[in-house]
């Protein structure tokens, strides 16, 4: 039987158990690190697609403008009525919806800066007849004269030229009845846009 000396240690490692603090420490560092991942990977998702939606607006925008180039050179007239139909036609829908709701925003944003042009310059013109009804003589038509002359120069600065200084009958009598004549007129394109309006809006529906 070998003698054992047992004043040198023995070479024996004992295992280690990691406390409930230690094990609850690693746990948050690899779901860190999951979260951390997963973020890499939502961004770098998220520019695979942008770059994608970039090359296929690129791709968008060269086929329109080959299309309209190809038109031109055929002698066809390249317009709104001309252009969709013919995307359409080479398998580009999509673009060609997209053309035409672009479109018919800008018809409607311009639509309706005319309307409130037209409501605000008719709202001018009638105040100034319902002024000028009121004028008989040089006392009445210097105290609406300051009005009169910012109400015409809202509408239009040329109708300042119609502006007499000084009390003249003949001259006020046709600004009376011109500022009526733009009223009417007016109101009557102010109508006509509003019937065309309800046109398209009903074609669309």
């Amino acid at each position: 039987m070998a003698w054992i000396d047992g004043s040198i240690p023995a070479m024996v490692q004992t295992a280690r158990i990691n406390t409930p603090f230690e094990n609850l420490s690693q746990l948050l560092h690899v779901q860190q690190q999951r979260a951390q991942l997963a973020e890499q990977d939502d961004l770098n998702r998220q520019r695979r697609e942008q770059e994608q939606e970039r090359q296929r607006a690129i791709a968008e925008q060269q086929g329109v403008r080959d299309l309209i180039a190809s038109m031109s050179a055929n002698g066809q007239p390249v317009t709104p009525e001309t252009l969709i139909p013919a995307l359409q036609a080479r398998g580009m829908g999509d673009t060609a919806l997209k053309i035409q709701s672009q479109l018919e925003t800008q018809q409607k944003t311009r639509a309706d800066t005319l309307k409130a042009t037209l409501d605000n310059h008719e709202k001018a013109i009638g105040i100034a007849g319902k002024l000028l009804n009121g004028v008989q003589d040089e006392a009445s038509w210097q105290a609406v004269r300051p009005q009169i002359t910012h109400l015409f120069g809202s509408v239009n600065p040329a109708l300042l030229q119609g502006v007499p200084e000084t009390y003249d009958a003949q001259r006020i009598g046709a600004m009376r009845d011109g500022a009526m004549t733009a009223a009417d007129r007016l109101a009557t394109q102010r109508l006509e846009l509003d019937k065309s309006k309800f046109g398209a809006e009903q074609l669309k529906a």
